[in-house]
């Protein structure tokens, strides 16, 4: 008989028994005998063969166990008696509400079936089974042992049992009785009883769960980007069940919201009166708003004694919740994903947390719950105090088995002649076709009138600027070979600005110019362009006292003081007159003529208008620039007299206060710039139901802003045109709201920074959180955020558009699809410049430190991320080369005049609305302001209004209706656009399947796929892919400029996931993809050095094409080829199937078309 090994978990329940006893917890580690443990299943009257197989059918065995000698072995060696082992009896719980769960370690033959069950079961003197649950079993170690764990509710057990007994039978089909022989050891078996009861909380909420016009009521204040999506009453995390409120039946409230802050919103602090006596944990169901600090506490929970004694319990941002969006990860918390929760987001977190209470013998009388002194709101919706065992699983250790992934990694090398090179992409010497400028129709080009478009990355290490001269020479090469032609030498300032002496403004040595300068002539004789980034030099200066900067020692990234302070002005003008004409001693020209610089950068990721540091500011700022608005104010309306007339209102009164004077200096701004109010307080702007008055000032408050950004702008710019620059040179590259967007007009160039799943650092664990969710999974609809959506959708008309930021970084195990998707769509929206980040970022880190290295080392420095460097170079085909042809249509938005007072906060230019949810996946989309002269619109087009009222209706909806409305009009042919829970280009080369989780390319020259595309067969043009791997990015694309139909040399990118051979990752909920691959979402995992090796996971893959033969040559990672594993593939029926994946794993490939007749 063919034996199969099964282990069956059984709960025997048994009904005569004594009154139940106080909940106890049992643990078994076998590590010495098999106490309390014996034989059932025996046969009334067995042989005296039987009798021999019971003896020996529960014994300890010294040699096996996982963790230490010693385990219980479960033997049945007879197939008509099925023996197996049952612990002592356990006293069940007199609480209802408490759940059991049974755990340990298992070991068995792998070789065999692997089905395993456990039973609560009623036999004899019981009434048979009355429950069962498939156990989940999780690899434990390397010795082949296993996890299990039976949790079983009390409300499935009947209510007259007493005790059960947890059996281990090595049988199968225990219902039908069909048994098996087999042996099963386990160990570090352990039960335990965990009950919990609902603390209430209804009569302290302050909130509901809806807010149905911001500033009103609601949630977090926000209008309808609430959580009037979640109507469960009951929600059950791991076993706990938590109870939420009913607004119906609360006075609309069903949350504590809290925040230091604000008082008359909301609560600082709560305190709950405890009517019980003891309890071991304080179980909750909470979330957070506008969470980014970690180093602070966000909340206590303050545990108030019979005793008067206090114990305080902080809770940190990153460690027991994270902000609601699902900005981050929870290192010790549960994410439990709410489903469309409003029409602003089709998923948010919620956090299932526990709280050790620090004295559990003693009595609670209350529980406070206080908030902690940042931005963030604290959102409680719903506890527990639970005694026993933690049950709450905090998160899913993934312990991925990557022995068959294949050491692969990037190489930073000199180009060989035996090599794969993308470099004929390019044309070189970078500036042979003079200065980049910014033609009539918004796009790049140089002067001698030749098309331009950069698909570049970051250099953004503080010391990696200065390679050596070889290593510099390696360097431009290996970016030529994998088809990068421009880049971004990040924040300037940090590498050229000595940080060791008592002021901020020394320059590095000669040494290191002479490094930096040889650089940038590498990278132009390999036609590799060079942005200069920060040229102002106060994106993260690091100020020294002696400098004479006011509150020097909190200026740091991301603040927006340099906008209006004098003395920063100074600074800046200071180091952008000794940057640009710096002359390069190997090109001869200063950075201000040097042909092979593209384009320039002020200032980076600030805007006036939005402080990332939303702390108080001090007094010195704030009364600066309450003295610029004021003389502002007086250059704008004379005096007193002509500003109270310009702020009349309809009732006729004036919304100046008697009391102020510009010309004294006296107006307030509308915005004191404190704390987070500043975009709810401009926000009034757009919003003059509430208050004529208030919204009168605050649209003069925003005009003062975009006065100061373009102001700075333009005088900056001005100084950089005296000095001889001829590129395009923009103001920042972040803007979160159409207010802050028209502030590019004059420049000509808006960038648009965008990442999918940036990382987010939690300092006080250590650790980093990531989503960890696959782009293609994502519907673009939903306002999702991707990074197609807010980039693409800056657009402004006849104004060039670029992102000098976009990645999905490691260790995202989805990456491979980023920089393909975006040069894909880049290309479709005509986009002029995009911009990996980061090849080579890490502070402190030099090419000593990148070149040698055999690992990942950082979630920014990606030179030799096999995943992003693929995803990379299929991109240059595609968005470099063009092989994905722009849309043929267009849909220009304009933009109302109240529209261009937004700068509120809800960054309608980045946040993915309508038409942004759809356009930049089937059309062409740009934006127009009021006053704007613009060419006229391409045909076929279509022209909106851009009102708040169109962005305030559900933007799904829009987009279903603006396809229609496309489809009617002949503008995109009826096959294109949305369809069946996909989206196709009004050119039929892209698809973005959300469905099914993959996305598609198809033209002439390249063809491919990204996604969960494992069991799939996808049919192109020119060639199929049936692809055995449950997720891979593949494409493959001409080599020699002609099509794929015809092509004889052909590259073949085949990258899956990849990773440091050390990395674990921890999730905090797990989800399943339409092929049934099983993922994991909301990752954490320890920022530390990583050791490698890199490794790859091998894509396996047919891929059939219309060739009389092909030859398959893997590439090393330097991307020279390995002829030793070559294949030689012969066609049948005029077809030939390309073989990947089983042997000569590579993540590239060379494929030859080969002629195989004699």
């Amino acid at each position: 008989m063919k034996y199969i090994y099964f282990l069956m978990m059984t709960v025997c329940l048994i009904v005569a028994m004594p009154a139940r006893a106080q909940h106890q917890d049992q643990a078994w580690d076998f590590a010495k005998n098999t106490q309390q443990w014996q034989v059932w299943g025996r046969p009334p009257k067995p042989s005296e063969e039987q009798e021999k197989s019971i003896k020996t059918a529960v014994t300890w065995d010294g040699q096996m166990g996982c963790q230490a000698k010693g385990a219980l072995k479960v033997t049945d060696d007879d197939e008509a008696m099925g023996c197996y082992a049952v612990s002592a009896m356990l006293p069940l719980d007199d609480d209802r509400a408490a759940v059991y769960t049974f755990a340990g370690k298992a070991h068995w033959d792998k070789s065999k079936p692997e089905v395993f069950a456990m039973f609560v079961t009623a036999k004899g003197e019981f009434k048979g089974i009355v429950a069962s649950t498939v156990g989940n079993f999780s690899k434990v170690d390397d010795n082949d042992w296993s996890s299990f764990e039976l949790t079983v509710p009390a409300s499935r057990i009947p209510q007259q049992a007493t005790h059960v007994r947890l059996a281990v039978r090595p049988a199968s089909n225990y219902e039908s009785r069909n048994l098996f022989t087999g042996t099963v050891w386990v160990d570090d078996v352990s039960w335990a009883i965990n009950s919990a009861k609902p603390l209430s909380l209804e009569s302290f909420m302050n909130r509901g769960l809806t807010d149905d016009a911001q500033g009103n009521g609601g949630w977090t204040n926000q209008g309808n980007n609430d959580l009037r999506g979640l109507t469960v009453r009951e929600i059950q995390v791991q076993g706990v069940t938590f109870q939420l409120a009913d607004p119906s039946d609360n006075a609309n409230r069903a949350v504590i919201a809290l925040r230091h802050d604000e008082p008359s919103v909301f609560a600082e602090q709560v305190h709950i009166p405890i009517a019980t006596t003891r309890f071991d944990r304080l179980c909750l169901l909470h979330t957070a708003a506008w969470a980014s600090d970690t180093s602070q506490p966000m909340g206590f929970v303050d545990f108030h004694y019979d005793n008067n004694d206090v114990i305080s319990v902080p809770l940190y941002n990153g460690k027991h919740l994270a902000d609601w969006w699902g900005g981050g990860s929870a290192s010790q918390a549960y994410a439990v994903p709410v489903e469309n929760p409003s029409p602003v987001r089709s998923e948010v977190l919620l956090y299932a947390t526990e709280i050790a209470n620090p004295r559990p013998d003693a009595i609670v009388k209350v529980v406070t719950f206080r908030a902690g002194e940042t931005r963030s709101i604290w959102l409680i919706l719903a506890a527990n105090l639970a005694n026993g065992p933690s049950q709450l699983q905090l998160t899913l250790m993934s312990k991925r088995d990557i022995s068959n992934w294949l050491p692969f990694m990037p190489a930073v090398a000199k180009t060989s002649e035996d090599s794969v090179d993308l470099s004929f992409l390019l044309d070189a010497p970078a500036g042979k076709h003079g200065a980049v400028q910014v033609n009539d129709a918004g796009h790049f080009q140089f002067e001698d009138g030749t098309p331009a478009r950069f698909w570049a990355t970051n250099i953004h290490s503080n010391l990696g600027l200065f390679p050596t001269h070889q290593q510099a020479q390696m360097i431009a090469q290996t970016l030529a070979r994998i088809g990068c032609n421009l880049v971004r030498l990040h924040l300037l300032e940090s590498a050229l600005l000595r940080t060791d002496l008592p002021t901020s403004n020394t320059w590095v040595g000669d040494e290191q110019l002479d490094r930096f300068d040889y650089l940038i002539k590498s990278l132009k004789d390999q036609g590799v362009y060079v942005m200069l980034d920060s040229i102002t030099g106060l994106s993260s200066h690091h100020f020294k006292e002696a400098d004479g900067i006011a509150n020097f020692d909190q200026y740091y990234s991301h603040k927006s003081w340099a906008f209006y302070d004098p003395a920063l002005r100074k600074m800046g003008h200071a180091f952008m007159h000794k940057l640009l004409t710096h002359t390069n001693r190997y090109t001869g020209n200063t950075l201000a003529t040097e042909p092979a610089i593209a384009m320039a950068l002020l200032i980076n990721e600030q805007s006036v208008f939005w402080d990332w540091r939303l702390d108080s500011q001090p007094e010195y700022y704030k009364q600066e620039l309450k003295k610029q608005y004021n003389q502002w104010l007086v250059d704008r309306y004379n005096n007193k007299d002509g500003l109270a007339k310009a702020w009349r209102l309809a009732d006729g009164k004036t919304a100046l206060k008697d009391d102020e004077d510009p010309a004294k200096g006296t107006v307030a701004l509308s915005c004191d710039y404190v704390g987070g109010k500043m975009q709810q307080t401009l926000g009034q702007a757009i919003d003059p139901s509430a208050s004529p008055a208030k919204a009168m000032r605050a649209a003069e408050n925003v005009r003062f802003f975009q006065y100061l950004q373009t102001h700075f702008a333009s005088e900056f710019i001005g100084k950089a045109r005296q000095l001889g620059t001829r590129y395009p040179i923009m103001c920042t590259n972040i803007y979160y709201d159409m207010a802050e967007l028209q502030t590019a007009l004059p420049t000509r160039v808006v960038s648009q920074n965008a990442y999918w799943d940036h990382p987010h650092f939690n300092q006080n664990e250590n650790t980093v959180g990531m989503r960890n969710k696959p782009e293609v999974s994502v519907n673009p609809l939903a306002r999702e955020k991707l990074t197609e959506s807010v980039i693409y959708a800056s657009r402004i008309a006849n104004t060039a558009l670029i992102s000098t930021e976009t990645d999905t970084m490691w260790p995202h195990e989805w990456r491979s699809s980023h920089m393909m998707l975006n040069a894909a769509y880049g290309a479709l929206g005509k986009v002029d410049g995009v911009f990996m980040y980061a090849y080579a970022g890490g502070w402190g880190f030099d090419w000593d430190k990148f070149i040698p290295a055999n690992a990942i080392l950082k979630t920014s420095i990606q030179y030799n991320d096999p995943a992003v460097i693929s995803s990379f170079m299929a991109g240059a085909f595609l968005y470099l080369r063009g092989d994905v042809a722009p849309a043929k249509s267009v849909v220009r938005l304009q933009v109302s005049d109240q529209m261009t007072l937004a700068a509120d906060g809800v960054e309608r230019a980045r946040n993915a609305s309508f038409p942004a949810n759809y356009l930049p996946y089937v059309s062409r989309m740009e934006l127009t302001f009021p006053g704007q002269q613009v060419s006229s619109l391409e045909q076929p087009g279509l022209v909106l209004k851009d009102t708040l009222a169109s962005r305030s209706r559900d933007a799904v909806a829009q987009a279903v209706d603006l396809d229609k409305q496309l489809k009617a009009h002949g503008i995109i042919p009826p096959n294109t656009g949305l369809a069946d829970g996909r989206l196709t280009s009004d050119t039929g080369q892209l698809v973005r399947d959300w469905q099914n989780q993959y996305a598609t390319v198809n033209t002439p020259l390249s063809q491919g796929c990204t996604g969960f595309v494992g069991k799939q067969k996808l049919t192109f043009d020119d060639l199929t892919i049936s692809c055995q791997t449950p997720f891979a990015t593949l494409m493959l694309s001409s080599l020699d400029n002609e099509p794929l139909s015809t092509a004889k040399r052909m590259f073949l990118i085949a990258i899956a996931r990849a990773d440091n051979a050390d990395n674990q990752l921890q999730f905090g909920t797990l989800k399943t993809t339409p092929q049934s691959t099983q993922r994991g979402e909301y990752m954490t995992f320890d920022d530390v050095m990583h050791q490698g090796p890199v490794r790859i996971e091998p894509v396996m893959a047919d891929i059939t094409l219309k060739a009389e033969g092909l030859m398959l040559t893997p590439l090393k990672s330097d991307m020279t080829a390995n002829h030793q594993a070559k294949q030689v593939f012969a066609s049948h029926d005029g077809l030939t199937t390309l073989q990947i994946g089983k042997q000569g794993v590579s993540a590239w490939y060379l494929v030859q078309r080969i002629s195989t007749q004699k």
